[in-house]
């Protein structure tokens, strides 16, 4: 266990203590107004309507604290209980902005190695492959270079459109830096032919104009893929051999997919 888990747990279990004992305070007071509040009523009633002897003052006084300490712990209860769905939210928000990319939404690189890394361990469960696509965008430099930093992110979004709407149903996709994009789902280890069908839509869909900030783009992509059946002990691995691939794709000539040999 990390030791950030260790202190979120250690901060989960002090976060209650306030909260229970306002309630507890709450409670207590409740109970000692009911067995207060029935003397002093049944001695106000005996006053007013058989001339009996008023309430103790004391009693009195102690109803009326009573019924102050109710309110203040009623409260407290309330502020400390809308504190914690606050630094809930706060928490999950921070967590989720941690885990993703801003600019695209993807995930980012270290929550691919960790997400990759439990699919990883599916795969080999289900007895299916993890396939693993590394996509670099062709001469993107250039165009932000060109164009300027708002119209690359701009292109960084779309693509990221692009590769979101091929991808399978069920599947991992992260932004690792710059142009560099990475992907993972799982397959059938006897049907590589629909890793290949994934790549080439990608491929083809890199090489389509793009529209930018009222800019019309041409771009391509070098995608390298590796499959997990074939001698990757890791996540980590499977992620160097798609890299790997990638780099062949580009001394190839740009705009195609090669898978790791």
């Amino acid at each position: 266990m990390s030791l950030d888990h260790e202190d979120e747990t250690q901060a989960g279990d002090r976060e209650p203590q306030p909260n229970l004992l306002s309630g507890a305070i709450a409670v207590a007071a409740i109970l000692l107004f009911v067995g207060t509040g029935s003397s002093v009523l049944s001695k106000t009633l005996q006053h007013y309507f058989e001339g009996g002897e008023p309430a103790d003052r004391t009693l009195v006084i102690a109803l009326l604290l009573n019924v102050a300490l109710i309110l203040f712990g009623w409260r407290r209860h309330a502020a400390l209980s809308q504190e914690v769905r606050i630094r809930t939210v706060a928490e999950e928000r921070a967590q989720a902005l941690a885990a993703r990319d801003p600019l695209t939404g993807f995930l980012n690189r270290r929550s691919i190695s960790e997400e990759g890394g439990a699919m990883f361990v599916r795969a080999n469960r289900r007895r299916k492959a993890m396939a693993m696509l590394m996509l670099d965008l062709d001469h993107f430099k250039t165009i932000n270079d060109m164009h300027g930093h708002a119209v690359g992110d701009a292109l960084l979004r779309a693509v990221a459109a692009e590769i979101a709407a091929v991808m399978p149903p069920i599947s991992l996709t992260a932004r690792l830096g710059g142009d560099e994009f990475s992907c993972g789902f799982l397959f059938d280890p006897a049907e590589p032919s629909f890793v290949e069908r994934i790549a080439e839509k990608l491929v083809n869909r890199m090489s389509q104009p793009f529209e930018a900030e009222g800019l019309r783009l041409h771009i391509s992509c070098s995608l390298g893929v590796a499959r997990s059946d074939f001698d990757c002990a890791s996540i980590d691995a499977l992620m160097r051999s798609a890299d790997i691939a990638m780099y062949a794709a580009k001394k190839s000539g740009r705009n195609r997919y090669a898978w790791f040999d």
